[in-house]
This record gives structure tokens, C-alpha cells and sequence, in this order.
């Protein structure tokens, strides 16, 4: 009584609650209209098995039995299914690039998925390889560069010794001399730390 003077009376039955967590879990997840209908057909079964069991309790009974075992086994796959397909983003997101999910194995929503899935992984690994061949023809450009110009950098450094033993008279020659040589040292670490770098 205190119930329906509260107007609280149906938002506190059984049916009710049923009601709100057949709603709220319609919101949370995004059921397929296969889903609903698939459920929808099991209960229908059930319902027939049920009257079936009624007539004749044996045979409703194997059916129902063989029912719910085609139930259990098609669930069970599509849970592999989901399974694999959780790993393999796992895996992607690991950094794991050398995943080829079988689409064969998936049944409809399923194979699409496994087909993005295979194609992400396949431009990843596509775009990685591609980065590593640029890394490594930047380092062998780089290499390269700094072998050819420590080459006549060692032969101008080797002159400017020899200049240097000349004993040459004159202010102006020796301070540009020493210029040189500060320059061309200079120039000497920077392409050893370049090279180091690289």
C-alpha cells in the first residue's frame, strides 16, 4: 500500500528491474539486429522443445540437448573468433607487425574485421620498413659525405704543417697560418662527430 501511495509500485517489481537492465545493456552495447533475431529464435526453440518435452518428455528432451549443444559450439567459436581477434590487436599495438589472421576462419562481422586487421598490420610493417631503408641510406649518405670530405681535409691539414715548418717570415702569413689551422681542426672534429652521429 505504502507503495501505490508513493506511485513507487512498479519501479520496485522484479519486472521492472528486468526491464531497466534489458535497456541499459541495449545502450551499452551495440547489439546486431542477427543477434536479436538469432536470440529470438533460440527462445522461439526452446519454447517448441519445451511443448515437444510436454507430448513426449524423451525426444523433446534429445532435442533440446542437441540444441543447446549447436548453441554452445557455435558461441564457443565466435568467442575464438573475438579471442583472436583481441590478440592480434594486442599485438599491433605492441608493435608486432607480422600478423595474418586467417579469414577463413571467421564467420561474417568477424572475417571483416580480421581483413582490416591483417591489412593495418601489413601497412605497418610496409611503412616500418620503408622508415629502416631511409634511416639506413641517410646513415650510408652521411658516411659517405664525411669520407670524401675528411679525405682533402687531411691533405690540407698536412700542408698547412708543412707551411708551418717553412719557418715563413712575416706577421700577416703566420697569423693566417694559424687561421687555417684552427679552421681546418675545427672542420676536422666536426666531421668526426658527424660521423659518430651517424
Amino acid at each position: 500500500m505504502k507503495r501505490l501511495k508513493t506511485h513507487t509500485f512498479w519501479k520496485t517489481t522484479i519486472v521492472y528491474w528486468v526491464y531497466v537492465k534489458f535497456k541499459n545493456f541495449m545502450k551499452d552495447v551495440q547489439i546486431t539486429k542477427n543477434f536479436i533475431l538469432y536470440f529470438a529464435l533460440y527462445l522461439l526453440a526452446n519454447g517448441i522443445l519445451v511443448g515437444v518435452m510436454l507430448a513426449n518428455p524423451f525426444v523433446g528432451l534429445v532435442l533440446l540437448i542437441i540444441l543447446n549443444i549447436y548453441v554452445y559450439d557455435y558461441l564457443s567459436k565466435r568467442i575464438k573468433s573475438y579471442t583472436k581477434i583481441k590478440d592480434a590487436i594486442n599485438d599491433l599495438y605492441n608493435g608486432k607487425t607480422d600478423i595474418n589472421l586467417d579469414e577463413m576462419e571467421f564467420y561474417a562481422e568477424d572475417k571483416e574485421i580480421a581483413k582490416h586487421i591483417n591489412d593495418i598490420a601489413g601497412g605497418l610493417s610496409n611503412a616500418i620498413n620503408e622508415r629502416l631503408k631511409s634511416e639506413r641510406l641517410k646513415t650510408e649518405l652521411i658516411t659517405n659525405v664525411s669520407h670524401d670530405i675528411k679525405t682533402p681535409l687531411t691533405s690540407i691539414i698536412n700542408y698547412i704543417d708543412l707551411l708551418k715548418k717553412e719557418n715563413i717570415q712575416g706577421e700577416k702569413a703566420n697569423e693566417y697560418l694559424n687561421i687555417l689551422d684552427n679552421k681546418s681542426q675545427r672542420l676536422k672534429k666536426l666531421t668526426e662527430d658527424l660521423v659518430e652521429a651517424s
